[in-house]
């Protein structure tokens, strides 16, 4: 049973009837593509919101709206339209965003005859890319302004409308831009963006319902490095996609940090295996040494922060591969054990244990992309030896050949292409110890190379 309607209510809703609904649902639906852009989706390309952009600043202008354009990129301007009110009322904001996914798999469009922008009704649904999400909505807001100015109706504040590019990313061009660079801002905001909770969609009620909030969401990959060996030879070798496929069970499951609040919506912060990569071309022959999982982590509520979600993750991977021989983590660095790396009374880097150090590099290396500009970060390569003195020529101490051997893994990070000013090696002796014993088991750990990503 729905409320009686006022009849204010009733005076608007009456102009906008189903035929204005399908005709302008459809012209919008067919008018450009524009792609989503990574790196929400790091296969795709960037963004190309304009030809809708245009149409829709032209239906605003049409209304008599005060219409803007702000830009952040070429071809992506946001539209910003303003219906003045009369009085000194509340901003209303009506938020809807232009892009789209693209299509992926045009063979299974059959309800479109296979031209998945060509809307095409079937009983009381209409079938095309960008219908629900978001073409079909944004008609909606663009009709419910023309009722009002139709009906004469004043309202006393300004009725915003904020149509938006890169939803489909981050909203760093759109949403963020507008209200960060531009200082976009309402008192209220009515985002048109749909959402299947709430019903059950087996019978059809896909539970259109309004949610106070909506989660965000981000992606990010974890990679397990292992040994490659040939696969008639399994025993020697640790499979990366094997072990990727133990640690994905723990990875779904995991929990996050966070706050429980009335803002939350419907999903709670959780995690869903979105793409798994490992093994090259040409090397079926050999067991994959690299796989990466590419988690989307979604319901991300008030009080989280990339941050605290990668901390999460980390902690999870850590727990999982907490019980690995050949590398630990300790809290923030990475441990490798000498006789993985060296031979005995030797800096010479062993071809194993440059394998295993470009791999832990090359994750490394990526990590420190996304570090932001204002952060003065660096590697900082540290060596240790046992309580057991050496003295030769080349290396009259521990002092010597605990910092000869952080400094051949500091050369290997500048083969690696690392900036020289990011990075720098010390030689610690016998003087840190992280096992207090004198046991072969208490010195084999005790000689060791440790890296940490921090701040200078």
């Amino acid at each position: 049973m729905y409320a009686k309607l006022s009849e204010f209510e009733e005076k608007v809703i009456s102009g906008i009837t189903e035929d204005r609904w399908l005709k302008l649902a459809t012209e919008l639906i067919k008018t450009g593509q524009p792609r989503a852009c990574d790196p929400l989706d790091p296969d795709l390309p960037s963004g190309e919101e304009e030809a809708i952009a245009m149409l829709v600043a032209g239906k605003l202008e049409a209304l008599g709206m005060e219409v803007n354009k702000y830009e952040s990129q070429p071809h992506r301007p946001n539209i910003v339209g303003i219906l003045k009110g009369s009085g000194n009322g509340p901003v209303l904001m009506m938020n809807d965003h232009m892009d789209t996914y693209p299509v992926v798999e045009p063979h299974k469009w059959d309800k479109t005859n296979f031209k998945p922008f060509e809307a095409t009704r079937a009983g009381d649904l209409l079938y095309a890319r960008g219908s629900s999400d978001t073409r079909g909505n944004l008609a909606c807001t663009i009709l419910a302004a023309q009722a009002l100015i139709e009906q004469g109706i004043k309202l006393k504040g300004d009725l915003m409308y904020c149509f938006c590019v890169d939803e489909e990313r981050d909203g760093t061009h759109g949403s963020i831009y507008l209200t960060k660079n531009i200082g976009i801002k309402a008192d209220y905001s009515i985002t048109a963006e749909p959402t299947a909770y709430g019903g059950d969609a087996t019978k059809g009620d896909w539970g259109m319902n309004l949610s106070i909030a909506n989660g965000g969401h981000c992606l990010i990959e974890v990679t397990l490095e292992g040994d490659k060996a040939h696969i008639w030879r399994p025993d020697t070798s640790n499979n990366a996609i094997v072990e990727s496929a133990k640690l994905i069970s723990h990875l779904e499951i995991m929990p996050f940090t966070h706050e429980i609040t009335e803002f939350m919506g419907h999903t709670p912060p959780c995690t869903t295996i979105v793409r798994i990569r490992g093994g090259l071309p040409g090397e079926m022959q050999f067991s994959p040494d690299s796989c990466t999982v590419t988690l989307a982590v979604v319901g991300i509520v008030p009080g989280m922060t990339l941050e605290s979600i990668i901390l999460d993750i980390e902690n999870e991977v850590k727990a999982f591969i907490g019980d690995r021989k050949d590398i630990k983590i300790v809290g923030d660095r990475f441990i490798f054990e000498s006789e993985l790396l060296f031979d005995s009374g030797s800096a010479n880097l062993q071809i194993a244990g440059k394998e295993k150090l470009k791999q832990i590099g090359l994750t490394l290396k990526e990590t420190t992309k996304e570090i932001p500009n204002n952060i003065d970060w660096i590697i900082q390569v540290e060596g240790h030896t046992d309580i057991r003195p050496i003295q030769t020529v080349e290396f009259p101490s521990n002092w010597e050949l605990s910092t000869a051997r952080a400094n051949s893994v500091l050369k290997l990070l500048l083969d690696l292409g690392f900036q020289p000013n990011r990075l720098s090696a010390a030689g610690y002796g016998e003087f840190y110890p992280i096992a207090e014993g004198n046991t072969s088991i208490d010195l084999q750990q005790n000689r060791r190379i440790e890296l940490k990503l921090t701040s200078r």
